[in-house]
C-alpha cells in the first residue's frame, strides 16, 4: 500500500481540486461502512481563505453528486479511486451531504493554527497554562507594553539595567543613529516571538551581569585585533618603503591603497578589500600589463611577501568583522532575559497567549507521547490527513502533527500537496527543504520515534506530479516554463531541485497569451514604470475591450502599493486596494487627527507644524513654509496663522463636544470636502465612540496601534484596478498582470548566528545585521545561505506573480548593465533571461474574442439553489455609491434612494438594509427614517412585494457582456424555474427611453436562451409605481 501521497504541484495545476476530490473519496468510499465517516477526515490548510474555499467546494460538489449529476469531472475522479459505481456515489453523497448539513461543525477543514490551538487548549493544564487563557494574535500589543514597563524599571536602584540602556543610546548615537531605543528594543523584541527563536532563549540564559562582562571581554577582544591590523599595516607601508613601491606599481594603485590610506580609516568599509582585488591577488596580478619592465621585474621581487602581507590582512579581519558584528547588536542581547521575564509576566497577569509560542509548547508533549494518548485527549480519531500548502508549513507544525500522521498510514490514506515554487513564506518559519526532503523529517533526528516514523512514511510514500496547467493561456504557460528554466539556475544547488518538474502541460490552455518586459534607464525610472503602467492600463481597454476590473499590478512592498495608489488615482484610473488605500494615508485624515493631538496638548508643535503643513500645500502655496513653520512655537501666533486662512479653531468649544462631533466641526472648519477616506475616518469614529468612553487621548492612542491596519474596503465587483502585494494575491488569478519597480529594499535585515567558542562558550547564538562585510567574516557560511534563501525568496515571489496572469504579463523594471555577484533584484533576474530589452512573446487578445465553450454568466445550467449563492454578490461597502463621479452628486436622495434598493433582495431585508447604511455612515439618522418611510410605501404595493418574495433567486446590478463587446447593467433579475422577470428602478418622470433600456435587456437575456421573460419599471415617485412593459 501507498498509503502517503505527496503531490507535487505547480500554479494554476488544480490543488484545490485534488484536495477535494481525494477528501470526496475518502468520504464517500468509507461511508459505506459509517455514515459520518467524513469525521475521521482533516483537512488543513494554511490560512482561513484557504479552507473555507475547501469547504465551499466539498459542499458543492456533494450538493451536485447528490442530484445525480456530475461537474469538473469529479464523478470518474471518484470511481476511478474507489471503483463505486455512480448511482450509488449519488446515493451515497446525498446521504453525506444531508448530514454535514445538519453537523457543520463536524466538518474538519481548517488552518493549522487552528489545530494547534486545539491541541494547546486540550493540552493547557499539562503545559501550566490556564484553560481559558485569551488568545493574541498581534504581537505588538505585547511587546509594546512590555518595552514600556522595563523602560520604566530604568532608575538609581537598577544601575546595571541603566547603564545597559545609557550605553545602547550613546552608541546609536555614535553610528549617527536617532537616539530612539524604544522602537529598537520592539523590533529585537519581534525576534522572541518568531517560531525557532526557543533555541535562542534556551542557549542565551545568562543574567544581565554576566553578559556585561561577556561584552567588556568582546570588546577587548576587538581593540586586540584593531591594534594587530595596526600592527601589520605599519609593517607593509615600510615594506612599501623599503622596497621602492608606489602606487604606480599596481593595478589602478589599489593593493597600495588599501593599506596606506584606507586602513584604519574612519569609514570601515574601506578597510575591506573588493572582490575584484581579492581575484587579482589570488591570481598573482598585481600590476598592469602597460606598466614597464623594471617595475614588474621589482613587483615580481616581492610578490610571495605582497600575497601574505595580504592573508594575513583578511584573517585578522576575519575576527575583527565578526566581532563587530557581535558588539553592533550586543546591547538587546544584553537584557534579552529580562525581556523574556517581562514578557512571560505580562502574559500571565493578562492571562494571554501568543499564538507564535504555540508550536514550540506543544512540541515536547506531543512528539513524545504514542498517538493513541493524543487522540484520546483529543477527543477524536482523525484516520485521514489532507495538508494544502505544505510548502509554508514549519517545521514545529510538520513535527507536532507527524505522529498523529504516522498512525493515520495504517488505516488509509494521508495526502500533502504543495509547490516548492511558491514557497513565500519564510519569514514565517516555512522551510521548503522539508517538502523537497519528503519522505524523510528533515532535521528530524533528535525526535524520539523519528526511525519509526520515518520508516513508516517511506515505505508507504508515494509521489505524484500535477502538470496540467488550467488558467493561463498557451503563451503565458511557455514563457513561464522557458524563463524559470533559465533563472533557475542563480539558485544554489541544494535549492534547484525546487524546480524540478517545472514544466507545465498547455493540452488544457487556450489560445493566444502575451508577455512584455521592459527595463526604464535613470535615477527617475519609477516615474517611467507609472507612466507606462498607466499608458498600458488605458490602451488595453480603449483598443482591446478590458475593464479596469481585469488588472492586477502586484507590488513586493505595501510602499510600491501606496507609490502606485496615489499616481493611478491622480490619474483618474479607479483602483481597489485594501494595503494601499490606507485610511491614515490620506492628506485630509492626517490634517484631523493632527488637529485631535493639538486638543489634547496645545504645546504639540509636532502637531501644529502637521497642521501647517497641510494649509501650504492645500489651501495656500504663496506663504514661505519656512516662516509658517516658525508660528509653531507661540501659540497666539499659530491660532493667528488659521484665522488669517479663514479657519476658527476654538479650542475649548471643540473639548466640550462628544469624540465624533468634535470631528465634524474639525472638517467643518478647516471647509474640508468630503471624500471615501474621510467617510471611512468617520466610520472608525463613530465605531470606536460606540465601543469606548469619548476620551481624546485615548482615541489618539488607539489610532496610533490600528493606522496601520485600516484601510478603505471595496467590493470586488467595482470595476477598478486591483493593488496588491505578491503575498495576497496567492491563489487568485487576473486577465492582465502588472509587476512593477525593482524590489530594491532599503530594509536592515538581521539574522542568528551560532557563535564560535572561541569569542564566547557562555553565548550560543547571537542575533546581527546582514551586510557584504560578513563574507570576510565566520559567519561567512550563514550569509552566503542566507543571500541564496534571499535569492530563492525572489525568484518563487517572481513565479507566483507571473503566474497569476490569465491573458498578459507586463514587468515594468529597471535597467541594470552588469550583474553584481549575490544580487537579488528584479532586474537581476530578468537580466539572467535575456539581454535584449525591451522583450515581448505572443500577442494580446481582445476581450470580446473568448473561446465559445467559455460560460456566460447567465448560462442555464448553472442557475440551482446551491450555486445561485456562490454567484451573487451584493455590495457590501460604498463602493458603488462612491464611483469616479463627484461624490456630491452620488450623495442626494436619488442615488441613496436607489442605492438601498439594490441591497434588498426580499421583502424581509429592509430594515436589516436600512440600518447597515446607517451603521456604515452612509446616510444620517433623519434619512434613514425617511429611507424606511419611502421603501415601506414603495412595498404597500402587493404587486411589488411579490417581485420581492423568496420564491425569486434574484441578481442585484450584474453585469451582461454582449458579444459585441457592449454591457448591460440591469438592476434586478430574478429567476423562477422557467420564469424570468427584468425590474430597472427609476426615480424621475416617466421616459421612452426607459422602455427602450428595458427591452434591451430583455433582448441580451432572450439571445442567451431565456424565453419566458416579463419586464417592470418601477417609478419611485410616482403614483402609480409599478409599469409592466
Amino acid at each position: 500500500m501507498n498509503n502517503f501521497t505527496v503531490y507535487r504541484s505547480s500554479a494554476g495545476s488544480g490543488k484545490t481540486y485534488t484536495l477535494a476530490v481525494n477528501y470526496l473519496a475518502l468520504a464517500i468510499s468509507k461511508s459505506l461502512i459509517k455514515r459520518d465517516y467524513y469525521k475521521k477526515i482533516l483537512a488543513i490548510t494554511f490560512t482561513n481563505k484557504a479552507a473555507q474555499e475547501m469547504k465551499e467546494r466539498v459542499l458543492y460538489y456533494l450538493n451536485i453528486l447528490s442530484q445525480g449529476k456530475d461537474i469538473d469531472n469529479i464523478l470518474s475522479e471518484i470511481i476511478s479511486k474507489t471503483g463505486i459505481k455512480s448511482q450509488d456515489i449519488f446515493k451515497l453523497s446525498k446521504n453525506i451531504y444531508s448530514h454535514i448539513l445538519h453537523n457543520y461543525s463536524d466538518l474538519s477543514i481548517q488552518t493549522i493554527d487552528k489545530f494547534s490551538y486545539k491541541i494547546v487548549k486540550t493540552f493547557s493544564s499539562d503545559l501550566g497554562m490556564n484553560r481559558d487563557f485569551e488568545l493574541e494574535l498581534d504581537s505588538n500589543k505585547i511587546i509594546q507594553p512590555v518595552i514600556a514597563l522595563l523602560l520604566n524599571k530604568v532608575s538609581d536602584n537598577n544601575s546595571l539595567l541603566t547603564d545597559v540602556l545609557l550605553n545602547f543610546t550613546i552608541q546609536k548615537l555614535e553610528d549617527g543613529n536617532s537616539n530612539d531605543i524604544q522602537s529598537d528594543l520592539e523590533d529585537f523584541c519581534k525576534h522572541l516571538f518568531i517560531e525557532g527563536s526557543d533555541k535562542i532563549l534556551i542557549n542565551n540564559s545568562l543574567t544581565s551581569a554576566e553578559v556585561n562582562k561577556l561584552k567588556n571581554n568582546l570588546l577587548e577582544q576587538k581593540s586586540d585585533f584593531k591594534n594587530k591590523i595596526a600592527s601589520l599595516r605599519k609593517e607593509v607601508v615600510n615594506f612599501f618603503e623599503n622596497n621602492g613601491l608606489t602606487s604606480a606599481h599596481f593595478s589602478r594603485g589599489t593593493f597600495y591603497k588599501l593599506f596606506n590610506d584606507k586602513l584604519l580609516s574612519k569609514k570601515y568599509s574601506d578597510w575591506i578589500p573588493s572582490e575584484s582585488l581579492i581575484n587579482s591577488v589570488n591570481n598573482a596580478e598585481f600590476y598592469s600589463k602597460s606598466l614597464n619592465e623594471n617595475s614588474k621585474q621589482q613587483v615580481d621581487r616581492n610578490k610571495e611577501k605582497l600575497k601574505q602581507f595580504f592573508d594575513d590582512l583578511l584573517f585578522l579581519l576575519k575576527d575583527y568583522i565578526t566581532l563587530e558584528a557581535i558588539l553592533k547588536k550586543i546591547y538587546p542581547s544584553i537584557i534579552i532575559n529580562e525581556l523574556i521575564n517581562e514578557i512571560n509576566n505580562y502574559k500571565k497577569e493578562n492571562n494571554i497567549q501568543h499564538i507564535s509560542s504555540f508550536n514550540r509548547q506543544i512540541h515536547e508533549v506531543v512528539t513524545t507521547q504514542v498517538s493513541s494518548f493524543i487522540f484520546e485527549r483529543l477527543g477524536e480519531r482523525y484516520n485521514h490527513f489532507l495538508i494544502d500548502e505544505f510548502q509554508d508549513t514549519s517545521l514545529l507544525q510538520w513535527q507536532n502533527i507527524l505522529p498523529l500522521i504516522a498512525d493515520s498510514l495504517d488505516f488509509g490514506k494521508s495526502i500533502v500537496v504543495g509547490d516548492g515554487k511558491q514557497s513565500i513564506y519564510r519569514w514565517r518559519a516555512g522551510e521548503v527543504e522539508q517538502f523537497l526532503k519528503l519522505p524523510d523529517i528533515y532535521k528530524g533526528e533528535d525526535l524520539q520515534y523519528f526511525s519509526e516514523w520515518q520508516a513508516k512514511l517511506s515505505n508507504q510514500f508515494k509521489s505524484e506530479n500535477l502538470d496540467n496547467n488550467f488558467r493561463s493561456r498557451k503563451k503565458i504557460i511557455e514563457f513561464n516554463n522557458l524563463f524559470f528554466k533559465r533563472v533557475k539556475t542563480l539558485l544554489s544547488e541544494n535549492l534547484k531541485p525546487i524546480y524540478d518538474d517545472l514544466e507545465q502541460k498547455v493540452e488544457y490552455a487556450n489560445n493566444g497569451g502575451y508577455v512584455r518586459i521592459e527595463l526604464f534607464n535613470g535615477a527617475e525610472y519609477k516615474n517611467e514604470v507609472l507612466e507606462k503602467t498607466k499608458n498600458e492600463i488605458n490602451k488595453l481597454i480603449n483598443e482591446n475591450n478590458y475593464s479596469f476590473k481585469d488588472f492586477a499590478v502586484l507590488c513586493n512592498t505595501h510602499k510600491d502599493i501606496t507609490e502606485i495608489a496615489s499616481y493611478l488615482t491622480n490619474h483618474s484610473i479607479p483602483i481597489i486596494s485594501s494595503e494601499g488605500l490606507l485610511i491614515s494615508n490620506s492628506p485630509k485624515v492626517k490634517l484631523i487627527v493632527s488637529s485631535i493631538k493639538y486638543l489634547v496638548n496645545l504645546d504639540d508643535k509636532i502637531a501644529k507644524a502637521s497642521i501647517i503643513n497641510y494649509l501650504f500645500h492645500h489651501v495656500s502655496k504663496k506663504d514661505d513654509l519656512h516662516i509658517l513653520y516658525m508660528q509653531v512655537h507661540n501659540d497666539d501666533r499659530f491660532l493667528s496663522l488659521l484665522n488669517n486662512h479663514g479657519i476658527e479653531f476654538d479650542s475649548d468649544n471643540f473639548l466640550e463636544l462628544p469624540l465624533y462631533q468634535m470631528v465634524e466641526e474639525i472638517i467643518k472648519a478647516f471647509n474640508i470636502e468630503n471624500d471615501i477616506y474621510i467617510n471611512f475616518f468617520l466610520d472608525l469614529v463613530h465605531e470606536y465612540s460606540e465601543k469606548n468612553i469619548n476620551s481624546i487621548s485615548q482615541f489618539i492612542e488607539w489610532w496610533s496601534e490600528v493606522r496601520t491596519k485600516k484601510s478603505i474596503s471595496i467590493s470586488d465587483d467595482v470595476n477598478a484596478v486591483k493593488l496588491m502585494t505578491i503575498h495576497r494575491s496567492k491563489g487568485l488569478a487576473f486577465p492582465i498582470v502588472i509587476i512593477p519597480f525593482n524590489w530594491e529594499s532599503a530594509t536592515k535585515k538581521e539574522m542568528w548566528v551560532e557563535n564560535s567558542s572561541h569569542y564566547s562558550k557562555q553565548i550560543k547564538y547571537s542575533l546581527i545585521n546582514q551586510n557584504k562585510n560578513l563574507k570576510f567574516s565566520h559567519f561567512n557560511h550563514d550569509y552566503n545561505r542566507e543571500k541564496a534563501l534571499e535569492t530563492m525568496d525572489n525568484i518563487n515571489k517572481l513565479y507566483v506573480a507571473c503566474t497569476r496572469a490569465v491573458d498578459g504579463l507586463y514587468i515594468f523594471s529597471k535597467s541594470i548593465k552588469k550583474v553584481t555577484e549575490n544580487s537579488t533584484s528584479l532586474n537581476a533576474i530578468l537580466k539572467k533571461f535575456t539581454s535584449e530589452f525591451p522583450y515581448s512573446y505572443g500577442s494580446i487578445t481582445n476581450k470580446n474574442s473568448e473561446n465559445k465553450n467559455q460560460k456566460s454568466i447567465f448560462k442555464k445550467e448553472i442557475i440551482d439553489s446551491k450555486d445561485w449563492k456562490k454567484i451573487i454578490s451584493l455590495k457590501n461597502s460604498s463602493s458603488d455609491f462612491w464611483d469616479n463621479e463627484n461624490h456630491s452628486k452620488n450623495k442626494d436622495w436619488g442615488k441613496l434612494f436607489h442605492y438601498a434598493l439594490s441591497e434588498i433582495s426580499y421583502f424581509e431585508q429592509i430594515n436589516e438594509v436600512v440600518e447597515n447604511l446607517y451603521i456604515r455612515g452612509k446616510c444620517d439618522s433623519k434619512q434613514k427614517n425617511e429611507l424606511l418611510q419611502e421603501i415601506n410605501n414603495l412595498f404597500l404595493c402587493t404587486e411589488i412585494q411579490d417581485l420581492f418574495s423568496s420564491k425569486w433567486k434574484v441578481k442585484n446590478e450584474k453585469e451582461i457582456l454582449m458579444p459585441s463587446g457592449k454591457t448591460y447593467i440591469p438592476d434586478r433579475i430574478m429567476f423562477n424555474n422557467n420564469q424570468v422577470v427584468i425590474i430597472d428602478y427609476k426615480t424621475g418622470e416617466k421616459d421612452s427611453e426607459h422602455i427602450e433600456q428595458i427591452v434591451n435587456y430583455s433582448n441580451a437575456l432572450d439571445m442567451m436562451g431565456f424565453n419566458n421573460i416579463e419586464r417592470y419599471l418601477i417609478y419611485t415617485n410616482s403614483s402609480k409605481k409599478i409599469h409592466k412593459v
